[in-house]
């Protein structure tokens, strides 16, 4: 079964992918037929990144009101809306918009996917379940540049070619229906019966017998661990939430104590911010609005009573009190947050991380993300197939050829799944660097001298180099840098910055070309060369290390932090 789901739900890594390489081979045939400039071409082309930024939020506030399945079921929708809008476009302004849709679906797919996979499998097989999300990717990048290559000489090809990714975004949509839904968010929603049951099935490869509400140790262990791990991230962001109210509500205090001391004729010099002393200021701020209104700690406390039933029904399920499903996540009014509610507080964690512990992983992980889109490495991917076709290349041959660089992408998300516990993940972030600057480099000279076999040879080079290090090393990062009350919302923030990057990437890329000729890839190997040194100074080797060790190096010092990059 565990396969089976993998593989289904990994089809939106499949449809990220087939989108990564689709457009470079479509984007000539759209050339040729509607008569594109550079500008317009940009626009295209980066009309999907600008959508994944907002599809991450989206993603993100679905997975936590209506379950990670919904999410899987919404991103095969958006996967079908946008290549047929696309497809059915008159002209460019259907094109952009379908890039925008499918945008949604690839920002909801990065977020939904990997926690979903993550959520479902078990401890022993998670790495390697998670990783089958990015293989997928670069098998559907391989296969779209194969797809176009054939399509090249169709009429309307380029029509074909955006249309293409109906059938698996419709497989993917389907599958999404006969998916179990995720066993932590079942918890979260207090319906452990059927967090049992997905677990027993998941675990023995047996559906739990109807009306049974015992399992095996493991299977009940499994749900305990998980049960414990949801109620200590309650615990942390409520916390967190409970002191930015209360700092806000500490800062408004000494405006009513210089009143009250004014009618009485005493200098309001003499007020005293007592309740803020030993206070940690990154944490006090001013805030915009009112978050823990009289009743609302509800949403993320769970009282005593409450507390007991749901530990009784982990410990033992056939003993278990019935939980209604809202009854650990409510409102005010006593019912299940809206999904409006929902994404506000999803959008407040996000805006308290840079003013909470986890403000210095939080700045990290923004920073490695600029760094792994800046460089244009989805850029060069895109517009492979153009760059060729400027060096000579007919647009048929220059879409096969750039197969190579999409498999060079392949191999390199192999051997960085090789190396990135043997060689630590500083390291090969470091060497990535160095390999991915001195490629921009050479790409800079080939573009000079106009040569397609050098051309194409520092594009496999560059993304060989990329995939085999930053690709994959900040996911895996992303993973361990942050606690657990503030992993979420720092990985929805994180990947909205890495799309927006892109975005911009993708969108100057061409006019960078045009404007500064080679120097355009001699600027990309200078932002390369400026990642390693940002690496060697302020990323920590996390290889080795637990992840509470990891997040507790992070919250520490900033000498300690630095000492311990520098000594990587």
């Amino acid at each position: 079964m565990l396969l089976r789901v993998v593989l289904s739900a990994s089809l939106g890594g499949f449809l990220f992918g087939y989108d990564l390489g689709l457009m470079g081979g479509a984007i000539l045939a759209i050339r040729e037929a509607l008569g594109t400039g550079t500008a317009t071409e940009e626009l295209i082309m980066a009309g999907a990144k600008l959508g994944a930024v907002f599809g991450t939020f989206l993603g993100g506030a679905v997975m936590l009101h209506w379950g990670r399945r919904a999410a899987l079921a919404a991103d095969g929708v958006f996967f079908v809306v946008g290549p047929l809008a696309m497809a059915l476009s008159p002209g460019v302004a259907g094109l952009v918009a379908g890039r925008v849709v499918v945008g949604l679906g690839i920002g909801m797919s990065a977020v939904a996917v990997p926690a979903y996979l993550g959520e479902l499998a078990p401890a022993a097989h998670r790495g390697a379940t998670v990783e089958v999300y990015e293989l997928l990717l670069t098998v559907g990048a391989l296969t779209a540049v194969v797809v176009d290559a054939g399509l090249h000489h169709v009429p309307h090809n380029w029509r074909w070619m955006v249309g293409a990714p109906l059938g698996p975004a419709l497989a993917l949509g389907g599958c999404a229906i006969l998916l179990p839904e995720s066993p932590r968010w079942l918890v979260i929603r207090g319906r452990l019966d059927a967090a049992l049951a997905v677990i027993h099935r998941i675990f023995t490869k047996q559906a739990l017998t109807p009306g049974l509400q015992t399992s095996t140790a493991e299977v009940e262990a499994e749900l305990m661990a998980l049960w414990s791990a949801v109620e200590k991230e309650r615990t942390e962001v409520t916390a967190r939430r409970e002191r930015h109210a209360a700092a806000r509500e500490t800062r408004a205090a000494p405006i009513a104590q210089v009143d009250v001391e004014a009618e009485a004729g005493s200098s309001p010099s003499h007020s005293k911010w007592l309740p803020l002393q030993g206070a940690d200021p990154a944490e006090v701020d001013l805030g915009h609005t009112k978050l823990l209104q009289e009743g609302q700690e509800s949403s993320s406390f769970v009282s005593p009573t409450e507390d007991l039933r749901c530990e009784q029904a982990a410990l033992n399920p056939s003993t278990a009190i019935e939980v209604d499903e809202g009854s650990l996540v409510v409102d005010a009014d006593g019912q299940p947050p809206g999904f409006l509610r929902v994404s506000a507080d999803m959008f407040l964690d996000v805006w308290l991380l840079p003013r909470g512990p986890d403000r210095r992983a939080f700045h990290l992980a923004l920073c490695l993300a600029f760094f792994n889109q800046a460089v244009a490495s989805t850029a060069i991917i895109n517009y492979a197939p153009s760059l060729l076709a400027s060096a000579g290349l007919a647009p048929a041959r220059a879409t096969l050829a750039s197969a190579a660089v999409s498999a060079c992408k392949l191999v390199g998300v192999v051997v960085g799944l090789v190396l990135v516990d043997r060689a630590g993940r500083r390291r090969l972030l470091l060497t990535g660097s160095v390999l991915c600057t001195l490629s921009l480099a050479w790409l800079a000279v080939a573009d000079a001298v106009g040569s397609v076999g050098l051309l194409l040879a520092g594009m496999c080079l560059f993304v060989l180099s990329h995939s085999a290090s930053w690709a994959g090393v900040f996911w895996v990062l992303l993973s361990e840098l942050f606690s657990m009350a503030a992993k979420s919302p720092a990985t929805s923030a994180a990947t909205a910055t890495l799309f927006a990057t892109g975005a911009a990437s993708d969108a100057l890329f061409l006019s960078l070309r045009d404007w500064l000729g080679p120097g355009a890839f001699a600027m990309y190997a200078c932002i390369a060369a400026a990642g390693g040194v940002y690496v060697m100074a302020k990323v920590p080797e996390t290889s080795g290390r637990t992840l509470e060790e990891i997040q507790a190096l992070l919250a520490g010092g900033r000498r300690d932090l630095e000492l311990t990059a520098g000594s990587g």
